[in-house]
């Protein structure tokens, strides 16, 4: 798995997948997210390529597209404020998590790295003739 990419099922994610389809009353609801080919889908699946559909931005703390939180139904419809509100509403939290999602996976990944380096380390020193340390600038061990 990509440092950035989510994992498979994320539960929030599929939360406002779930309160998405309730919110907008709708046949169908998906969260799409760009880079890490990710969606999440609650609703008749049947109704995903219909045209009758609300679609809502996810965007990061930086204004960068992220993904996008859709609503799908059969019939042609008009999409009141309420439920264009409830989905941008739900795009915010969809982008908090994506976010909190990724700097955790950052930071396994950093991790991860850093064991790595220390146990190439720990190997190099055993099996190394001569003496190995560490010091600081000043030549303290």
């Amino acid at each position: 798995m990509p440092p950035h990419a989510l994992p498979p099922a994320p539960g929030v994610l599929d939360d406002v997948v779930q309160l998405a389809l309730t919110l907008a009353g709708a046949s169908v609801a998906a969260l799409a997210l760009l880079d890490d080919a990710h969606c999440v889908v609650a609703g008749e699946r049947d109704v995903l390529a219909s045209p009758h559909r609300l679609d809502v931005d996810v965007r990061d703390v930086e204004g960068r597209l992220v993904g996008t939180l859709s609503a799908m139904d059969r019939a042609p419809r008009e999409w009141c404020d309420h439920a264009r509100g409830a989905l941008e509403r739900l795009a915010r939290i969809a982008a908090a998590e994506v976010g909190y999602l990724r700097t955790w996976h950052e930071r396994e990944h950093i991790a991860r790295a850093l064991r790595e380096r220390d146990e190439q380390f720990r190997v190099l020193a055993a099996s190394s003739p001569t003496a190995i340390f560490r010091s600081d600038l000043e030549g303290r061990v």
